[in-house]
């Protein structure tokens, strides 16, 4: 396992943190994406932010139609705190962390 994790550690990069878990076996990752969903939240207009709700809602309810799930890493700009809300129903606890480093590079929240 430690020289597929050598080997392959240019093409894990892609896959972030989560992606290397999964591959040792130590965690289950779930897609919690849809492809036209994402397509669809990409451009940040009055369209693109409905689109990004719903791509937040689908998220939300993966998670929860998975069962119980410990931890759910996005980037940095992703906020499901409204999705969760919605979904929820009240026995949901969203804890979003972010690092000075992302807090750095991406500026101000607008």
């Amino acid at each position: 396992m430690a020289d597929l994790l050598q080997g392959h550690s240019r093409q894990l990069v892609e896959y972030g943190a989560a992606g290397r878990l999964a591959v040792r076996g130590e965690v289950e990752v779930l897609p919690l994406d849809d492809a036209v969903l994402l397509e669809r939240a990409r451009p940040l207009t009055a369209e693109g932010k409905k689109a990004v709700e719903a791509r937040h809602n689908y998220q939300v309810k993966a998670a929860l139609d998975a069962g119980a799930v410990s931890v759910i890493v996005l980037g940095g700009a992703h906020d499901l705190s409204g999705a969760v809300r919605r979904l929820g129903n009240g026995t949901v606890e969203y804890l979003r962390l972010t690092t000075p480093r992302y807090k750095e590079a991406a500026g101000p929240a607008p």
